[in-house]
């Protein structure tokens, strides 16, 4: 798997090396202490950072073979993780703890932006025909699934609507696990060596116009991140 997704191998190998680290950390020193709480935060920084790494390794993996979509992702994408960062910056900097404040802004918008974007993916592979092996089937169904719950769950804290779903708790605990377990059966089947000459779009003036519609969508998105993350700070 590492040679064909190389970042998606490293984000689930520092899953692991995290919590051991944590683990320990807690176990030796306590939660109290400066030490552990910079390097949850901080740890909790660079996962984030691998997942949404992983993300676009795995749309960038499914755009192999049509090279005007690829063209416009790598905009799109630069696009997108420039907005994250500057957005979670500008929330930051208003916080005392900005640390904190930095990461749980970054991870608002991206999960939201990720679910959407894997939405975009599997509607591709599924209404304009754009091949999608089981493995990556399942690595973005894994990923949208945990999305959406962390998505949902943002909305459920905001509202301060915990009383109103008591079982919540239990569905948010287990999304990571249901996660994983998504990517195992996934990764039990190796994936296929790509052929030479893979097919590329015939219509790219099709492809344009999507994008230009995507990108709407995309510009939408942020302007309701925006307004949700002021709403969220005052």
């Amino acid at each position: 798997m590492y040679v064909h997704l190389p970042i998606f191998t490293v984000y689930l190998f520092l899953l692991i090396v995290r919590a051991i680290f944590i683990y320990i950390v807690y176990s030796t020193i306590g939660y109290a202490s400066h030490f552990a709480f910079y390097s949850y935060w901080i740890s909790e920084g660079i996962l984030l950072s691998a997942r949404g790494a992983s993300i676009g390794e795995l749309i960038w993996n499914a755009s192999r073979g049509y090279a005007g979509l690829r063209a416009i992702l790598k905009w799109v994408l630069a696009v997108i993780t420039s907005l994250l960062l500057i957005q979670a910056s500008s929330a930051a900097m208003a916080q005392a703890s900005r640390i904190p404040s930095f990461v749980l802004t970054l991870e608002q918008s991206l999960e939201l932006a990720a679910a959407v974007a894997l939405v975009v993916l599997l509607a591709f592979s599924r209404f304009y025909e754009v091949p999608l092996q089981r493995v990556q089937t399942l690595l973005a169904t894994g990923l949208l699934f945990y999305s959406l719950v962390q998505v949902a769950n943002n909305a459920i804290s905001k509202y301060g609507m915990e009383s109103h779903f008591h079982w919540w708790e239990g569905v948010r605990s287990t999304s990571f696990s249901v996660a994983l377990l998504i990517w195992l059966i996934g990764l039990a089947k190796p994936l296929k060596e790509e052929t030479e000459g893979a097919v590329q779009v015939p219509d790219v003036q099709g492809t344009r116009n999507l994008m230009r519609q995507g990108l709407q969508l995309l510009r939408e998105l942020f302007e309701r991140l925006h307004r949700f993350n002021s709403e969220t700070h005052r």
